[in-house]
């Protein structure tokens, strides 16, 4: 409910601030920004199916700013050193909000790679999750 009172430039806002290079956030702040960009953008799509809404995206103005911001703070990091919980929620988030790329798609080979070497500490429904409903064991996926 929250998320329905602040418009979307709030969002832009805080990715600014965040991306700003005289900034200095943690990861999982990072990590929590754009878990909440993911839930308000579900709910601004609710909303525009409800009523008479356009089809666009309500992020879709601060992509660019996601993605740079991504990058400075996933790509660039080494991933081993990023808590197990907080490489899962970026995984999940940056799946739901930037649009295809190569870059998306490098990004997400390189934390499911990180997230591979921690099978251990992943429950079922997030090794499928990560890696698909395919997936057998934590031995067929160690041997990859």
């Amino acid at each position: 409910a929250m998320l329905k009172v602040f418009p979307g430039p709030l969002f832009s806002a805080l990715i600014g601030v965040v991306a700003s290079p005289s900034t200095s956030c943690e990861v999982y702040e990072v990590c929590n920004l754009l878990w909440a960009c993911v839930h308000y953008q579900k709910a601004a799509l609710r909303h525009q199916e409800h009523a008479a809404g356009s089809s666009c995206c309500p992020l879709v103005e601060t992509s660019d700013a996601i993605t740079f911001l991504v990058k400075a703070y996933f790509a660039q990091k080494q991933l081993d050193d990023i808590k197990t919980s907080v490489l899962l929620s970026a995984f999940t988030s940056i799946a739901a909000l930037l649009p295809n790329s190569n870059e998306k798609r490098v990004l997400m080979k390189d934390l499911r790679h990180a997230l591979r070497r921690r099978l251990r500490e992943l429950n079922e429904l997030q090794r499928q999750m990560v890696f698909g409903p395919k997936w057998t064991s934590n031995a067929s996926y160690a041997q990859r």
